[in-house]
């Protein structure tokens, strides 16, 4: 009886034992499930206020950077490209959020990125206003260039005027400069040509020359021995007093000059033709503007039969022409 008693008790206490395991189980249990799901309603809260966050912070730098557009299109383009790359990130930690929202380092990590784009965001607003003053800067002195340049072209446009005059005062001058100097250049060619002496009575002939030394006329080559021309220069105001050369050019039947380089031969201008002729010999008159008689010799070894042209010139003007022959 008393061993009955017994089994049963123990039984009794075994089953007491198991009940309390099972209600300490059960409680456990329970807690564990009531913390786990705590903790993941705190980190859905927590991912929540991140992507609000997120969204805040990403929505505040687009309007940001929206404002911050302008005319000026190299810069709006500049603030497009910024709010794509903006984009990107918001992207990239939304699904970081979305895949790790449970964990907390995770969790944290979003928020650096997002703490990076915000960095970004006053980066480039700073960025964009210092771009923008710079161009207010070029604008103003842009402005100034403009203000400047008109100016320039006004003063660059009163300046052509004057130099449009000048010159055309100039032309003007020049013109009646080279009036006045062709004038002045008939006028000298005038005196010159009235202060060219004159000559009359131009003779030539043969002169044959005696053992005694008497000088005879002769009309035959082989009797002369030397060809002489005479002829009178005639008084003239207007020369100069002082030296005055005569040319004389002794021109034979065949057309050519007599002429010895050693003899005082040599070449003239002859201002008929403004050609170069050759002189058979010269003479320097001391002219004193009274009439003279002039003879000039021309000796040689032999003379060729036929006509001669004898040319008398002065100042490269011809002042006296004849002609004779010899036999």
């Amino acid at each position: 009886m008393s061993e009955q008693s017994n089994s049963r008790k123990f039984i009794i206490g075994g089953i007491i034992i198991l009940l309390l395991l099972l209600l300490t189980y059960f409680a456990y249990s329970h807690f564990s499930k009531s913390n786990t799901i705590e903790l993941q309603e705190t980190a859905l809260i927590e991912a929540d206020s991140v992507n609000a966050r997120l969204a805040r912070e990403y929505n505040t730098a687009i309007e940001q950077l929206e404002a911050q557009k302008s005319e000026n299109q190299e810069l709006n383009l500049l603030i497009e490209n910024q709010q794509e790359d903006l984009l990107e990130k918001r992207k990239k930690i939304e699904r970081l959020i979305a895949r790790n929202g449970s964990q907390q380092n995770k969790l944290n990590e979003a928020l650096v990125q997002i703490e990076s784009l915000v960095v970004q965001r006053d980066m480039f607003l700073k960025e964009i206003e210092r771009l923008r003053l710079e161009n207010k800067e070029l604008g103003e002195k842009a402005d100034k260039f403009e203000v400047k340049s008109k100016q320039f072209e006004a003063e660059k446009d009163v300046l052509q005027d004057v130099i449009k005059t000048e010159r055309a005062d100039a032309d003007k001058t020049l013109e009646e400069k080279a009036e006045l100097e062709e004038k002045a250049a008939e006028l000298e060619a005038k005196v010159d040509r009235a202060a060219v002496l004159a000559v009359s009575g131009l003779t030539a002939s043969g002169i044959n020359i005696k053992r005694s030394g008497k000088e005879v006329t002769t009309n035959r080559s082989s009797r002369s021995d030397l060809i002489r021309v005479c002829f009178e220069v005639m008084a003239n105001a207007i020369t100069p007093p002082g030296s005055n050369d005569i040319f004389l050019r002794i021109i034979n039947e065949k057309g050519e000059t007599l002429a010895i380089e050693s003899e005082g031969s040599g070449v003239l201008l002859d201002r008929t033709n403004e050609k170069e002729a050759r002189y058979t010999i010269s003479r320097q008159l001391d002219f004193q503007n009274t009439a003279q008689n002039v003879c000039l010799d021309w000796p040689q070894d032999d003379f060729d039969s036929g006509t001669y042209t004898v040319i008398i010139y002065n100042k490269g003007y011809r002042i006296g022409e004849s002609s004779f022959s010899l036999k």
